[in-house]
């Protein structure tokens, strides 16, 4: 299917896009993790039952990354 030399550029493509994707799934979870720290409504408890906007958020995001 490919020469040995056209095989190694492949795979070293590969290998650069699966670093790169990794870099940037680190800095996205790094900065969603920032955004959950400085959230003002963590401070607050929910005694109703009602359930928490920053849990909300945080579901959202992780429905989000897993799509």
């Amino acid at each position: 299917m490919f020469q040995a030399s056209e095989g190694a550029i492949v795979l070293r493509r590969f290998k650069d896009t699966l670093f790169r994707l990794g870099e940037t799934a680190s800095d996205t979870l790094n900065k969603f993790e920032q955004t959950i720290e400085r959230d003002a409504s963590s401070k607050i408890s929910m005694q109703d039952g009602t359930v928490h906007p920053l849990s909300i958020h945080v579901l959202n995001q992780v429905k989000i990354i897993c799509e």
